[in-house]
């Protein structure tokens, strides 16, 4: 299987997104808006992972990071809108806007990652 590392995040990202805010310590919060910080680490995350599985297996082009692009924004968009409704959790845009930045950046880290191993 070639998608298992971003299956297995992605299903991470689903019980955090999910699970109620009561399994969450306030004391871990170190500075404001660490949530926002933690929204790009793991939709970057997601994304960078999805681009190295998806191309193991298709061509590392435009289409490809168009296809992860969306996805993962649609993904981001639709846990957002379900939270209120799956769990104790509020609808807030600038984690979509985070997520967003995320998934940029983990798309733009992958062509390094990729780049960076063609030449070893």
């Amino acid at each position: 299987m070639y998608f298992w590392k971003s299956t297995i995040w992605l299903c991470i990202i689903l019980y955090l997104s999910f699970a109620p805010t009561s399994n969450f310590n306030a004391d871990l919060y170190f500075f404001a808006h660490q949530d926002k910080a933690i929204h790009i680490f793991i939709y970057a995350l997601l994304a960078f992972l999805s681009m190295i599985d998806f191309s193991k297996k298709y061509q590392f082009n435009t289409k490809l990071i168009g296809i992860i692009l969306f996805s993962t924004i649609a993904i981001s968009i639709a846990i957002e809108y379900l939270q209120p409704i799956l769990s104790n959790r509020t609808f807030d845009i600038y984690d979509i806007y985070a997520n967003g930045i995320g998934i940029i950046c983990g798309i733009t880290s992958s062509f390094f990652f990729k780049k960076r191993n063609q030449t070893q």
